[in-house]
């Protein structure tokens, strides 16, 4: 009567999970580039020109996975690389961290919306000039909150995204790292 009652259990479990909807996880790849922030330090050329390094500048290139918990919604977590590199003679000036997003996200044919947190690991500020600068500030892990919203079209998605987020120095110093910001991810 055990082994009945086994089987017939065994048989319903069965039956609820063959039936029960399957979505396939996507590995998506994609870039972005933002803008705003905290100025951590102004570049000036001997043109008598200048350029700032912002906390919330720079171009990423990111990776990850797309969990689907139904047909229009579930998470998206990516690791990316984020940096502002301006172009300098004869050296390196720049920003960079590495980023980890889990964003739980809605989608319906056309518009794509998400929200959750984003780490910052491993921020650092590098100068690297000959005869004027040589030093990297290793910045505390970071962590924030990310908005995005956009179109698709077909696999791809295009939009706007929000950082809010904050940098502490060695020095202490807090830099608003937040950003505006535009992305493509397939």
């Amino acid at each position: 009567m055990v082994r009945k009652n086994c089987l017939w259990k065994l048989l319903g479990l069965l039956l609820l999970t063959s039936t029960a909807e399957v979505y396939a996880i996507e590995f998506i790849v994609g870039t972005a580039l933002d803008s705003g922030g905290d100025t951590i330090t102004t570049l000036h050329y001997n043109a008598g020109t200048s350029q700032e390094i912002k906390a919330g500048n720079g171009l990423e290139l990111f990776a990850g996975l797309k969990i689907p918990f139904s047909q229009s919604s579930g998470i998206r977590t990516t690791i990316g690389y984020k940096f502002d590199t301006p172009s300098v003679k004869d050296g390196t000036v720049g920003f960079s961290r590495i980023p980890f997003e889990i964003l739980g996200y809605f989608e319906s044919d056309m518009i794509y919306v998400s929200a959750g947190v984003s780490l910052h690991s491993h921020a650092k500020f590098e100068c690297n000039v000959s005869s004027i600068c040589n030093s990297i500030a290793d910045f505390e892990n970071a962590q924030g909150a990310k908005l995005e919203a956009g179109f698709k079209i077909a696999k791809m998605l295009i939009g706007l995204r929000m950082t809010r987020i904050e940098y502490i120095a060695p020095t202490g110093t807090i830099y608003d790292g937040s950003a505006l910001g535009l992305f493509v991810s397939l």
